[in-house]
């Protein structure tokens, strides 16, 4: 499955997509939206403050923050300062909270002033977002290298303690170029965990690929009737659930209804029931992927279009990536 990759780094790739969509809104939150030149300036604000608290590139750094544009504007702000990102969500438990910060060592936490003040016993430099100003002149969004830490993902394997998986650039960059098909030609919604590597499919990756992302908040998220209402009014075309989520939410009038205008969805985490693809196949007529891979491996390494599909399969290994089936002598 061999194919050739760029040698941009992801932040070289996200300023040329945005040059590119420069009549194009990158991401709605609460109906509000910022265009990609926004966006990209904005990115350039955060990478400045980033660079100065933490110099020399090739760092970790820790995004405590909700959802919203200044998460994602973070982890791009991070990765453009030629650092890695982890999140670090205001909301998990705190000893979990701890272990990651204790795990990644981070060299900044990037926050709120008032998140802040709760974790400044951690003895970790923070940067809140109320101080970030303008850019610097001499910003260079271009110091990465391919082989350096796009960001790191925190699992609770099958230790249940939070196991820290670190992606390189250019598997990310890789990971967004094989699933650039996969994606419909409208709005991208975001629903999963900010936790979850799932998470990348839907906000960095699909801005990667040019795409208008519509962040749910975390009532939105949860709810199929206010998911559908995103749908239908901002023009969703790919929704990323697992399968027991789509299951339920389906039961739903209104989801049932709004997800008619979706052209791909996609499935991954869990064992997709072959009666689900034909409950949904009665809804949409979207595109039904299986979306299979650990963490490790940048958050797929295949999927399977399952439309018409004999059976379900985990399908073929993405490009540049290979699958190996083992018996239970392997």
């Amino acid at each position: 499955t061999d194919a050739p990759i760029s040698d941009e780094s992801v932040s070289e790739r996200f300023f040329r997509i945005a040059e590119e969509k420069r009549n194009k809104v990158a991401l709605i939150f609460h109906a509000r939206k910022i265009y990609y030149p926004e966006l990209a300036e904005n990115v350039l604000r955060y990478a400045s403050a980033i660079e100065s608290a933490c110099p020399g590139g090739s760092t970790v750094c820790a995004v405590s923050l909700p959802r919203g544009f200044e998460l994602i504007t973070a982890m791009l702000g991070i990765s453009a300062s030629g650092n890695a990102w982890t999140v670090a969500a205001t909301d998990l438990p705190e000893n979990r909270y701890t272990e990651i910060i204790d795990s990644c060592k981070p060299g900044l936490i990037i926050t709120t002033r008032e998140f802040a003040q709760k974790k400044s016993a951690f003895g970790v430099k923070t940067l809140c977002i109320e101080d970030i100003g303008e850019k610097r002149d001499d910003i260079n969004p271009s110091v990465n290298h391919l082989n350096d830490l796009a960001y790191v993902v925190y699992t609770s394997g099958s230790t249940g303690k939070p196991k820290g998986v670190e992606i390189e650039q250019i598997n990310l960059l890789n990971f967004a170029s094989a699933t650039a098909s996969v994606y419909g030609i409208r709005g991208v919604l975001s629903v999963c965990n900010i936790s979850f590597d799932a998470f990348i499919l839907e906000t960095v990756a699909a801005l990667l690929n040019g795409h208008t992302v519509i962040l749910a908040d975390e009532k939105q998220m949860n709810n199929p009737s206010l998911i559908a209402k995103l749908i239908t009014d901002f023009g969703v075309d790919f929704i990323a659930l697992t399968p027991s989520r789509i299951a339920g939410y389906i039961r739903h009038p209104d989801f049932a209804k709004a997800i008619s205008s979706l052209r791909s969805i996609v499935c991954g985490g869990e064992g997709i029931p072959s009666d689900l693809i034909s409950s949904v196949a009665k809804l949409s007529q979207a595109r039904f992927y299986n979306q299979y891979g650990p963490s490790e491996t940048t958050v797929g390494v295949s999927y399977k279009l399952l439309n018409g599909a004999p059976s379900v399969t985990v399908g073929k290994p993405m490009q540049n990536c290979r699958v190996y089936i083992l018996d239970d002598h392997l």
